[in-house]
């Protein structure tokens, strides 16, 4: 069985004692502290940001993919759509503009000690790595939704104008010259 030691080994070294503990019990100045508590909260505030953002892009992912898989896409479905869009944009302009303070806060040397600088530059990269995925996979979703309503449209092309040739096959001779003209003047 071990014998508690901890009493006597303190009696034995008071001058390592407080050696140790003036290095352990480190007096941190107010404005540094208020400086790193600053600094951790708009991490904090923008890793919320980040989140919502996130949620938006998926939300836009499922409207985009209800937009095209309707025959008749719904209006409320488009002004969601076009209010996401805003949304993530201003999210997107208030991030990156974050960032950049952060940044900034980071090359006028704001922490007290390098681990501490070193925390802030590795939280920076995270944060910003982080919005340039999300950004990448809006980018990604919008070109893919642009790609396959273009896709869509002309689907619907092909098929309204291989109804037409089908009816003016159907029509007379008198009729395809007016149909014709009809065609034109719509084209036109």
């Amino acid at each position: 069985m071990m014998k508690d030691r901890l009493a006597e080994l303190q009696d034995q070294a008071p001058e390592t004692q407080s050696f140790l503990g003036a290095e352990s019990t480190r007096n941190v100045p107010d404005d540094e502290d208020a400086s790193t508590n600053a600094f951790f909260a708009k991490v904090d505030r923008m890793s919320e940001d980040l989140a919502g953002l996130e949620i938006l892009v998926n939300r836009l992912q499922d409207i985009q993919q209800n937009v095209l898989t309707d025959l008749q896409p719904k209006e409320g479905d488009k002004k969601e759509l076009h209010r996401l869009r805003s949304d993530i944009l201003s999210c997107c302009q208030r991030l990156s503009r974050d960032l950049k303070d952060l940044e900034k806060s980071i090359e006028e040397g704001g922490a007290a000690n390098q681990t501490e600088a070193k925390i802030r530059v590795t939280l920076n990269t995270t944060l910003h790595t982080r919005f340039l995925e999300l950004m990448k996979k809006c980018n990604e979703e919008q070109a893919k939704y642009g790609d396959l309503s273009r896709d869509r449209i002309i689907r619907q092309a092909d098929i309204c104008e291989c109804v037409s040739q089908v009816s003016l096959g159907l029509m007379g001779t008198g009729e395809r010259q007016w149909a014709k003209l009809k065609r034109a003047k719509i084209m036109s």
